[in-house]
């Protein structure tokens, strides 16, 4: 692909999520999505195939740029504690550096809702980051370093879903607790429950 062709495939997908934030779904026509990346609307089919298409591949990036920190912090050095304090931070701190695509993010969570598919990419990503907190919350299950009444599978989706509510809390009110003051919270609680390695385990 020339790089003619790869900048005009960038601004497309770029043109898309400034569609979405600005008018949600509705809002990313054809032709406000040309208009606002200079393209002309075959540009569309030829890099795409369809609309749909590129706004699949818009929203997909942008929940990755959401979640791919946490996955970074979770797959990173140091325990399994500090791997998921990290991932909790960077949860919120990807809300404050890019609070304006908020929306976006919600918008394309909330596709994933009405889709029929059970495999997308944003799916795929959502369950990644998921079983990687579950993962490590099970290894301090075992260790004895959280108590035995915390569901490794229930707590990751607990995580998530409040990650999920922290994204819709910012969008609905923007006056609202800083994004990352709500991932302190969480980094907190997370802490609370965290009672060290038991007696006779290895730390």
């Amino acid at each position: 692909m020339s790089a003619q062709g790869q900048s005009t495939r960038a601004r497309l997908i770029d043109a898309t999520r400034l569609c979405v934030a600005h008018g949600g779904l509705l809002g990313a026509t054809s032709r406000a999505i040309t208009t606002e990346a200079g393209a002309n609307l075959a540009a569309i089919t030829y890099h795409f195939g369809s609309k749909d298409s590129l706004v699949d591949e818009a929203l997909t990036a942008e929940v990755g740029a959401w979640i791919e920190p946490a996955i970074t912090a979770l797959t990173g050095d140091g325990d399994a504690v500090a791997r998921m304090l990290r991932a909790a931070a960077a949860l919120g701190a990807a809300y404050t550096d890019a609070r304006q695509h908020v929306p976006i993010v919600v918008e394309a969570l909330l596709a994933e809702a009405r889709s029929s598919s059970t495999d997308t990419p944003t799916i795929t990503l959502w369950r990644r980051v998921q079983a990687l907190l579950r993962d490590e919350i099970g290894a301090l299950n075992a260790h004895g370093e959280i108590p035995a009444w915390v569901e490794p599978e229930v707590m990751a989706a607990t995580i998530m879903s409040v990650a999920i509510g922290a994204a819709i809390a910012a969008a609905v009110d923007p006056q609202g607790p800083e994004p990352t003051r709500i991932g302190a919270q969480i980094t907190l609680l997370l802490g609370a429950v965290y009672t060290g390695p038991a007696s006779g385990t290895d730390a």
